[in-house]
């Protein structure tokens, strides 16, 4: 008949058997769960990529917009130009607005 002793390192070399083969399984099991979490995890980057993409291709759009729309006048026929008066022709305020009320009336 076995003894304790015997029990024990019997199941001590019943353990080491099979604890292997269900580690195995255990990191099967695992690297599976993580090979899925990879894929969902590229799938989800992918999605975020494409999201962003939508986002600056509107953003562009929205930007180009305000060029090609009306302004509500015509600006085709519009001159500008900047005239600076010498201080010496025009001292006073009074008489630089003088010459330029002369000009518009003249326009």
């Amino acid at each position: 008949m076995l003894s304790e002793a015997d029990g024990a390192t019997a199941s001590v070399w019943f353990a080491n058997r099979t604890l292997p083969s269900i580690s195995g399984a255990g990191r099967t099991a695992l690297s599976l769960l993580q090979a899925r979490a990879r894929q969902w995890l590229v799938i989800g980057q992918i999605a975020a990529s494409m999201v962003l993409l939508a986002g600056s291709a509107l953003l562009c759009r929205s930007f180009s917009n305000p060029q090609s729309q009306q302004l509500g006048m015509h600006i085709k026929s519009v001159v500008t130009a900047s005239i600076s008066l010498g201080q010496s022709a025009y001292e006073t305020q009074q008489h630089q607005m003088a010459f330029f009320e002369q000009l518009e009336q003249s326009t």
